[in-house]
């Protein structure tokens, strides 16, 4: 079986509606498609080996699966601009069994009020892909936020591809 990789666009929302995937090339009923089949596996009792993966652009090295892609701040999709002038398009994800995180966690500049950040590079090339980023403690007077998780990370779109 052969791989075939394009571009990874995935955007969600927090919404009552079903998740939607926002490709050029994948549509609706492609994407119903795919999460039936998702759950036919899972059924049968099939682990997700054969399931869509969102993989390193340099190497092809599994990063995550779409079933990660976590809402925050209201989105899993976020463009910011660092203070060098450089601007990222970035996808948040809960879990990335494929990536290392470097470097101490700090709370300069960081895209995320609430949470200190971390380079998080490719397990299998050590390709920079984005941020892990992990709640600072509560300050006194503010609350969780209602979908405020306590670590997550924000991966370059651009770095990413999408592997069926």
């Amino acid at each position: 079986m052969t791989n075939s990789t394009r571009p990874l666009r995935i955007t969600a929302q927090i919404t009552t509606e079903p998740l939607a995937l926002d490709h050029d090339s994948v549509s609706v009923s492609e994407t119903q498609s795919a999460f039936a089949t998702l759950v036919e596996q899972l059924n049968r009792g099939e682990t997700l080996r054969s399931s869509p993966k969102i993989a390193c652009k340099a190497c092809h090295y599994t990063i995550t699966s779409p079933l990660c892609l976590y809402p925050i701040q209201g989105s899993a999709h976020h463009v910011f601009t660092n203070p060098s002038g450089m601007t990222f398009d970035l996808q948040t994800f809960d879990n990335t069994e494929g990536c290392i995180i470097s470097g101490t966690l700090l709370k300069q500049f960081s895209w995320f009020p609430g949470y200190c950040w971390q380079y998080a590079y490719c397990k299998g090339c050590g390709e920079h892909l984005g941020w892990h980023y992990e709640r600072t403690a509560r300050e006194e007077g503010h609350g969780e936020q209602k979908h405020e998780i306590p670590r997550f990370y924000g991966l370059v779109t651009d770095h990413l591809v999408f592997i069926e």
